[in-house]
Formats: C-alpha cells, sequence, structure tokens
C-alpha cells in the first residue's frame, strides 16, 4: 500500500486520485473524486511493471471494451478509459459496500438462504446479458460480485473476459481464472469454453453462499485443479441437511462436469433456482389448518411414519399366490365367454323385418295449355326537371308514396377545454404510470422513474391530489386521454404508461416440487401532452418469471429501450420548445 503514496492527489482527465482501495494481480484501484461534480468512481490502474507488457495493455484495452458495451443495472458501468504520462487507467462506477467475498469472511457461515438465492438471480442476471452481447467472463467469484447501495449485486472486474467475435488475450494451453472457482474445460481446454463455464464457477458461489464452505479447497493448488475435473462435489444435504433436495439437485446440476450436462443458459438456471428455494427448510411441506382442527401426522412431518418396506413372503406363500390368481382370471375368462355366447344368440335370434314394397309412381298429368299473358303498354310520363342542388352531393329523389321524414340536425359536439398554456421549462416533467400484474408493476415503475429521473424532472402523479383521485376513481379503466389532460394541469409534460399484460402461465416441476412460470408481454408507450403525441414508436418486450424473479426480471426489462427512449424526448422537448411562443 505504501507504493501508492505517489498516486495520491494526482489528476486524471476529470478525476482526482483520493485514495488506495486495493491491488490485484494486474495494478490497483483507487476510489477517485470528479475535479468539477464530485462524484466518486473506482479508478483501475496497470500496473507500471505490467505497462511494457505489450499483452497486458490489450487484456486492460478488452477490459474497458468489452465492460463498456454492457449496460445492464447487475454490471458495472465503465465511465471512461484514459491514457496519462504513459500510464493506463479504467474508470468504473464506485461501490462501496464491498463484495460477497467480504460478506461471506464477516459471516464465517453460511449466508440465509433467500439472501443467497436473490444474490445468485442477480449475478446470473448480468452474466445472462454479458452472454447474450457474447462475452463470457470466466472469473467469476465473491470478490468479483461487488453490491451497490441498494445491497444487489453487481458483476464487475471483466479483466479476463473472452468475446465470441473477437480474438482471445489467453495463450493457448494457458487456463486462466481463481482455482477454487475454474470449471473442468476452463482447466484443460482453455480456449474452448463458452458460457457454460461461467454457470459452473456460478454454481461453485451458490454452493459457498448455502454451505459457507467451497466445494474443493483443500491440499495444494494443483489438487484443487484436478478435483473440478475428476471428483464430485460432497453433496449440499451432507453440510447442511436443512438444504431441500430440490435447491441441492439444481446446485449440482450447475456442477456438472460435462458442460452438456448443465443449465444451457442462465434464464434457465435462474427459473430452476428460484422454484427449488420456495421448497420450506426441512422439505416439509406448509399446510394452512383451521383453529382447533385436528392434525394427523403424516410422513412429511414425522419421518418415522414414511412408509416401510413389507417383509419378503416364503416360496410356498408366492406359489399360493400366484395359483390364487390364475385361478381368478380363469373364473373370469370363462364368464366373459359365456357373456358374448348369450349376446351373440340374441342377436340370431331377432326376425328380420319383411321389406316394405315401393309406392307405385304417381300419375302422369297433361298440363293445359296457358293463354298468352298481355303485356301493359308504357306510357310516357314527363316529370319537372329539379332544380340544379347546391351540395355537392346528388339529391335524392322524393319518394311519391312515403311521406318525408324530418332528417334530424346532428348537434355539434363542445369544443374541448383547452388546456392552460404554461411556459416550457427546460427539462420536462415527467410521470410513470405502470399497471398489471402487481409482482412486475411495481418494480417496473420504480425502476423506469430511476433511470429518467437522471436526465428529467420526474415526479410522483399520486402526489397530486387531482390525479391521484382519478386514478382511484376511474382505477385501470381510465383513458389515456383523460389521464393526459389532468397531467397537464397538474403540471406535467411527459407520461411514461407501461402495461403488464400476462400472456401465458404454466405449471413447472423441479424434483416433485411444482411452481407457477408466468410470461407477461410488457408495453411501454410515451406521450408529449402539450400537444398530445406519441414519442418514439412504442416498445413491447416479452418476460418469463416466477413469484420470486419478478422482482429482478422487472429491473431487466427494457434496459436497452430506455436509452432510446431518453433520446426521443429530449428531440421531441427541444422541438417543442423552440416551436412555442415566448412568455
Amino acid at each position: 500500500m505504501g507504493a501508492a503514496g505517489p498516486m495520491l492527489g494526482r489528476r486524471v482527465g476529470s478525476w482526482v486520485l483520493e485514495k488506495e482501495l486495493g491491488q490485484g494481480g494486474m495494478g490497483s484501484v483507487f476510489q477517485a473524486r470528479h475535479a468539477s461534480l464530485s462524484t466518486l468512481a473506482a479508478v483501475k490502474v496497470l500496473s507500471p511493471g505490467l505497462e511494457s507488457e505489450e499483452s497486458f495493455r490489450q487484456r486492460f484495452r478488452r477490459e474497458a471494451e468489452l465492460q463498456a458495451q454492457l449496460r445492464h443495472p447487475n454490471v458495472a458501468r465503465v465511465l471512461d478509459y484514459l491514457e496519462d504520462s504513459g500510464q493506463w487507467f479504467l474508470v468504473i462506477e464506485y461501490l462501496d459496500r464491498g463484495s460477497l467475498a467480504d460478506v461471506l469472511s464477516q459471516e464465517k457461515a453460511k449466508v440465509p438462504r433467500q439472501q443467497a438465492v436473490t444474490w445468485a438471480d442477480q449475478a446470473l442476471a448480468g452474466l445472462g446479458y454479458a452472454h447474450q452481447k457474447g462475452i463470457v467472463h470466466r472469473d467469476v467469484k465473491p470478490a468479483n460480485l461487488l453490491l451497490n447501495e441498494n445491497g444487489e449485486v453487481v458483476v464487475a472486474d471483466f479483466g479476463i473476459a473472452r468475446a465470441d467475435s473477437g480474438p482471445g488475450l489467453t495463450t493457448t494451453g494457458i487456463a486462466i481464472g481463481t482455482p477454487q472457482y475454474m470449471s473442468p474445460e476452463q482447466i484443460l481446454t482453455p480456449d474452448q469454453i463458452d458460457r457454460r463455464s461461467d454457470i459452473y464457477s456460478m454454481g461453485v458461489v451458490l454452493y459457498e453462499l448455502l454451505t459457507g464452505r467451497k466445494p474443493f479447497d483443500s491440499g495444494s493448488q494443483f489438487s484443487v485443479l484436478q478435483a473440478h475435473v475428476t471428483e464430485p462435489p460432497p453433496p449440499l444435504r451432507g453440510i447442511d441437511p436443512s438444504i431441500s433436495p430440490a435447491l441441492e439437485a439444481v446446485v449440482m446440476r450447475a456442477l456438472a462436469k460435462k458442460p452438456e450436462d448443465r443449465y444451457p443458459a442462465c434464464d434457465a438456471l435462474i427459473r430452476d433456482l428460484d422454484l427449488a428455494a420456495s421448497v420450506p427448510e426441512g422439505n416439509q411441506a406448509l399446510v394452512r389448518v383451521p383453529v382447533g382442527a385436528t392434525v394427523r401426522a403424516s410422513s412429511l412431518t414425522d419421518p418415522s411414519l414414511a412408509p416401510r418396506q413389507l417383509p419378503s413372503a416364503s416360496p410356498a406363500e408366492v406359489n399360493t399366490r400366484r395359483r390364487r390368481s390364475f385361478q381368478r382370471r380363469l373364473v373370469l375368462g370363462a364368464l366373459a365367454v359365456l357373456a358374448i355366447a348369450a349376446l351373440l344368440a340374441f342377436l340370431l335370434s331377432r326376425k328380420t323385418p319383411d321389406p316394405i314394397p315401393p309406392s307405385p309412381p304417381p300419375p302422369v298429368v297433361t298440363p293445359k295449355p296457358t293463354p298468352p299473358v298481355r303485356k301493359p303498354t308504357r306510357i310516357p310520363i314527363r316529370r319537372p326537371v329539379p332544380a340544379p342542388s347546391p351540395f355537392p352531393f346528388p339529391t335524392p329523389r322524393p319518394d311519391p308514396v312515403a311521406t318525408p321524414r324530418p332528417v334530424p340536425v346532428p348537434t355539434p359536439e363542445p369544443a374541448p377545454t383547452p388546456l392552460p398554456v404554461l411556459a416550457l421549462p427546460e427539462h420536462p416533467k415527467v410521470a410513470v404510470i405502470a399497471g398489471g400484474d402487481p409482482l412486475l408493476a411495481g418494480v417496473l415503475e420504480q425502476e423506469m422513474e430511476r433511470r429518467l429521473g437522471r436526465r428529467f424532472d420526474v415526479a410522483d402523479e399520486h402526489g397530486d391530489p387531482d390525479v391521484d383521485q382519478l386514478l382511484r376513481r376511474e382505477g385501470a379503466g381510465v383513458s389515456q386521454k383523460a389521464l393526459g389532460t389532468q397531467l397537464v394541469r397538474s403540471g406535467f409534460h411527459v407520461l411514461i404508461l407501461l402495461r403488464v399484460e400476462e400472456a401465458e402461465r404454466r405449471r413447472l416441476e423441479i424434483q416433485g416440487v411444482s411452481g407457477s412460470l408466468k410470461a407477461a408481454r410488457i408495453r411501454m408507450n410515451a406521450y408529449l401532452l402539450p400537444v398530445n403525441r406519441s414519442i418514439g414508436r412504442g416498445w413491447t418486450e416479452l418476460v418469463e418469471y416466477t413469484e420470486l424473479s419478478a422482482s429482478t426480471k422487472a429491473k431487466q426489462a427494457f434496459i436497452g429501450p430506455t436509452a432510446d427512449l431518453i433520446q426521443d424526448i429530449d428531440s421531441e422537448w427541444t422541438q417543442l420548445r423552440a416551436a412555442a411562443p415566448a412568455h
């Protein structure tokens, strides 16, 4: 830490290095503050001894390039990458809550089960997003899973990550990673790995969170690597019997030696993990019993009542049972034959009815000649020529028989009440309203407000009594027009509507445990309220979730479209302000 002294107080670009946070194999990490904005960031500095090595400089730059491509709430954001006086610096968002490695060292025991599953879901969400971009992390471990201010996991340190579309920077045949968390193929064929390697590493992390220990962590580094390749991990229930068999099965599948035996993607692991985590501790069923009711013990509540194997029978008893069974089948067969014979006899004894004689043909009647019909003489009638109509369409001809009816005159609709003309501020005031499945809608509304709040003035529409009263009175049936009118009167300029429409519901079963997997279509539409005009083309996204993963899925929705939405709002608002009269 003493070598960091010359770096403290140094200005790199717009950042001033304040204190050293730690050291790693490739360099040091400092806490830095923006010179003008006073915001904090973490600055990673490549070690001076490695700056002359071309491979390390390429890897450091590769980390910046790959991580900068990822915009996800569970992936650490890259803020800048720059060079100063021959040294390279990578600026990343500042996360001051430590890492999962810090939590494990402080707890010195297993993490609460639900918390472990939640953290695993969040890490898998970030990794799954990186996998969709063709990026494999290759160094997933608790030290690289940081915690943000909300206590959520953020994946960091893509220093040895590999992109499917780009060249790898690992020397052929050389394994790179942390031995306790490396997959078998990362050890044997490090240049032939894919996303399933990260899934194995996450299985090791989850194993450690649930049991408080790593599956392989004894002896030398070589013995640890050999165990990953050849030895099965110790069963989780052997360490903690309260872990359900379903949860143990999910972790063991993630730790399968062969990649094809593991989960194919992070989403599949999240789905099964959430379902297995719903099993109560001790694998006991939760039964709601009315007060005063009698509860009968069962094998779920009392293992001593589990069904036991019957004692084996003697050979004589087995022969007797077989003989009696044969006799019963013989009697039943004879009865069946007699029943069929009786039915055939009954059918043959029935008399065939005499055929019905054909009816005689009808007599031929000669038609009488029909007298010729005289056609009436057509007499031309001269009608008065109507005067030309002043209307652009033809005047209907009057009916000489029917009495003409008075044509109703349509009553003109009253003109809409003009909206108040307000001065347009520099940034619009935005309202975000979400409806539908409350599992997704509430978290989705909060997440969208958080994202847009970085750029615009986002306000809670329920804080306005008139808007809140309208939403409470109309509920989900409120029209966009009525809502927009009231929002404009309350000083709002932009409305973001989010609708969660449930599309499908499926039943899942893992190790005898069943759960529900929902599929919902989320629609996002934006409106520029002063001129009642749509912003953008609207966005739609299909989301699959369970009760446990709903919050995480809601935070992952519309990550890419949010950036497009912000640009569209900026463009529409700039045009509207330019066209508005000066006040």
